[in-house]
C-alpha cells in the first residue's frame, strides 16, 4: 500500500448510524496527521455527525488544545494510554461532542527518535460519557501503512460502540 484508501462502506456504516442515532463526534489526532478527518469528511453530509478534529502533532498542541501538561507527558509518555484517554476526553469535551476519538503514536522511526522497547507502537482511544475504550496498537509497516493502521483500527472499535 503506498497511499491511504477510504473504506466507503466503513464510511458509509459509521456515518449512516451516526446519523439515525443523532449523535456526533470530533477527533483529537496525533499520529494519523488528519487522515481520520479526512476519511470522516469524505462523504457529503458528514457535518451532520462530524463536529471538528485537532491535529496535535507536537506537545505543544497537545498542551494548549488538549490540555495535556508537561507533567503528565514526562509522566505517563506521549505515546500512552493515560495520554490518548485524555486527549479523546478533552476534544469531546471541547467540541461537546457525544464521542471524542484520539491517537497518539510512532509510525516511523527517525534517528532523532528513541522509542521506548516497544518500538513502532501507537494508542487509539474511543471516550464518550459512558465508556472509555483505549487499545495499543504494535506496528511494523511504513509510514503510510502505519498511518493506515492506526486509522482502521479506531474505526473498527469506534464501529462497534455505535452500531
Amino acid at each position: 500500500m503506498n497511499n491511504l484508501r477510504i473504506d466507503y462502506n466503513l464510511l458509509n456504516l459509521i456515518s449512516d448510524n451516526m446519523i439515525k442515532k443523532g449523535v456526533n463526534l470530533s477527533v483529537a489526532e496525533s499520529c494519523t496527521g488528519g487522515f481520520l478527518s479526512t476519511f470522516l469528511t469524505a462523504k457529503s453530509g458528514s457535518s451532520n455527525f462530524f463536529n471538528g478534529s485537532v491535529i496535535s502533532y507536537s506537545n505543544e498542541a497537545k498542551k494548549k488544545f488538549l490540555d495535556i501538561t508537561t507533567e503528565e507527558i514526562n509522566n505517563y509518555g506521549v505515546v500512552s494510554e493515560f495520554v490518548v484517554e485524555k486527549m479523546a476526553l478533552n476534544v469531546m469535551k471541547n467540541f461537546a461532542t457525544n464521542y471524542g476519538l484520539a491517537t497518539t503514536g510512532y509510525v516511523e522511526l527517525s534517528n532523532n527518535l528513541s522509542v521506548n522497547n516497544f518500538g513502532l507502537h501507537a494508542w487509539v482511544c474511543v471516550a464518550s460519557e459512558k465508556n472509555i475504550i483505549s487499545k495499543p496498537i504494535i506496528l511494523n509497516k511504513n509510514r503510510l501503512e502505519n498511518i493506515s493502521i492506526v486509522s482502521y483500527e479506531l474505526l473498527n472499535l469506534f464501529i462497534k460502540e455505535i452500531v
